[in-house]
């Protein structure tokens, strides 16, 4: 980790690293915590996923579930978005739960690799 850069980009692709990959169970436990305080329960956090891609799907697939669709507003401001990729995501050729899938697991990665690169240290 000693790039001074996240290699993922919101509205970029969706790629796959040892990094990404690493980061991987913290960033679902970050938007397992962006679900319940938009008022929705995840459905993924007991899951285990073979790598970024599986995960996508199920996000997804449960961002279309009728439980969570009506909050997906309030989890992507938890997620912490930016409006114009979403709009971009929207309009891309891929599936819209695909394409917002990628995004907030892109912002959840890099919330994981920031907090871990320029937190606080723990206290000792």
């Amino acid at each position: 980790m000693s790039d001074d850069r996240f290699p993922l980009r919101v509205g970029g692709p969706l790629e796959s690293s040892a990094l990404v990959e690493h980061l991987l169970p913290a960033a679902i436990a970050q938007l397992v915590r962006d679900f319940e305080s938009a008022g929705c329960e995840a459905g993924f956090g007991q899951q285990q996923f073979s790598g970024i891609f599986e995960f996508r799907d199920v996000l997804a697939a449960r961002l279309q579930h009728p439980a969570v669709s009506s909050h997906v507003p309030q989890v992507l401001y938890r997620v912490d978005v930016p409006e114009k990729y979403i709009k971009a995501a929207l309009a891309s050729a891929l599936l819209p739960e695909t394409a917002l899938a990628e995004l907030m697991i892109i912002r959840a990665l890099q919330k994981v690799w920031l907090r871990q690169n320029y937190g606080k240290p723990p206290l000792s």
